[in-house]
């Protein structure tokens, strides 16, 4: 009989153990994009996160830095979750199948229409800090300098300065007077996590987390609107009576 109670002692502190571990948060870090990943820890993927992760008992605790820091984190294995990342970007990272969301497509912003990349060579090109979107000149020589914000980027251009600058439409006013070349088209995101075995463990209970968002509906409420819903390239559920 003393064995009995010892025994289911033991059990218990090993299930209090996991529980205790399961209840820690899990450090999820991403640049803050507004409306999806605030400081604060509101937004969509914030949310989509927190409820994907929740559904298998874990927490997170939201971080946001700017991209570059935020992937130096993760690599430095600092934090659990990476926010936002494509198949390109990390090498050493588990990706779920479930995407998060799409990326907008890359574009190749020049005041002067370019018939060939080639005239890029040796000239500078601006693109967003961390975002080495470099990779999509991968065979031409040329000055890449990177910022922190695009706000002086077409006076940049205007000025002389720069020869290009890579990145999304949204980067750029609408009334620009400037040409474009598509360097990528639009691609999924992920949530990515560590190449552990513990990384498994938590894409797997993601995976689970987001086929219970899309099946109870929740996902498309989370989106807000079908707009942004289909963007994300989620089929919109029809609730049948």
């Amino acid at each position: 009989m003393v064995f009995g109670r010892s025994y289911l002692a033991a059990l218990m502190l090993v299930f209090c153990c996991a529980l205790s571990a399961q209840s820690k948060p899990l450090t999820a870090v991403a640049e803050a994009w507004q409306g999806y990943t605030e400081p604060d820890g509101q937004g969509i993927y914030w949310q989509i996160v927190r409820e994907a992760m929740l559904h298998s008992g874990y927490q997170i605790q939201p971080e946001v830095a700017n991209w570059k820091r935020a992937r130096h984190q993760f690599e430095q294995k600092n934090a659990e979750l990476l926010i936002g990342a494509t198949q390109v970007d990390m090498a050493q990272a588990i990706f779920p199948r479930w995407h998060l969301d799409f990326d907008d497509a890359i574009y190749l912003f020049t005041l002067e229409p370019m018939t060939d990349l080639q005239q890029l060579q040796h000239q500078t090109v601006v693109f967003l800090l961390g975002y080495q979107f470099e990779r999509y000149l991968s065979d031409i020589v040329i000055r890449s300098y990177e910022v922190s914000t695009t706000d002086q980027v077409l006076d940049l251009l205007q000025l002389g300065r720069i020869q290009a600058f890579i990145g999304y439409h949204f980067n750029l006013p609408e009334t620009a007077r400037v040409h474009q070349q598509q360097l990528r088209e639009r691609t999924p995101l992920y949530v990515v996590f560590q190449p552990t075995e513990r990384g498994q463990k938590l894409a797997a209970a993601y995976e689970q987390g987001m086929a219970y968002l899309y099946q109870s509906g929740r996902l498309q409420e989370i989106f807000a609107n079908d707009s942004l819903y289909r963007m994300a390239g989620f089929p919109v559920k029809v609730n049948t009576p």
